[in-house]
């Protein structure tokens, strides 16, 4: 791998996830507890994606293209108006997001609550609405059910690239 994202530059000026192009809010990205996060919440969320990251933790990114019918079925896309529901659409993602974080895993992603990181964006400028998700555990591993066992990479997290 050669191009590794820097999160300090990522989160410095428009990026892949907040991309003018590509959200219609000034303040598209949004996590568990809020829906629109502003210059401080993501001064802390890159906090705590460091912190994930100089724990060994991966940072897991999804993403979900969701087709126009499905909107309009599910009342989240009014076609007289033309406009998309984003705090229904995030208000979904973040149940997306709990469970993956609670059930997407051998165990748990973290080991309480407050030991997940996770934030999300949702993005309009292709054919298709997608809604992406990034998350991380952000206490070192220390579950053995969670870690490798044996071999060459024993004792570092499953799913870590070395």
């Amino acid at each position: 791998m050669n191009d590794l994202i820097d999160l300090k530059e990522q989160f410095s000026k428009p990026g892949y996830a907040n991309r003018n192009s590509a959200v219609t809010e000034t303040h598209p990205i949004f996590g568990s507890e809020k829906l629109n996060y502003e210059n401080h919440d993501i001064s802390v969320l890159r906090r705590n994606l460091d912190e994930a990251q100089e724990n060994g933790n991966n940072i897991h990114e999804l993403a979900f293209s969701i087709r126009g019918d499905w909107l309009v079925k599910n009342n989240l896309y009014d076609p007289e108006t033309r406009m998309i529901d984003q705090n229904k659409l995030k208000h979904a993602e973040q149940e997306v997001a709990k469970t993956l974080i609670n059930k997407g895993f051998n165990l748990p992603l973290g080991e309480n609550e407050s030991d997940v990181v996770w934030f999300g964006v949702i993005h309009q400028d292709t054919d298709h609405l997608n809604m992406h998700l990034w998350f991380a555990k952000k206490s070192q591993e220390t579950r053995p059910e969670m870690i490798k066992q044996e071999g060459k990479y024993k004792g570092q997290p499953i799913g870590v690239i070395p």
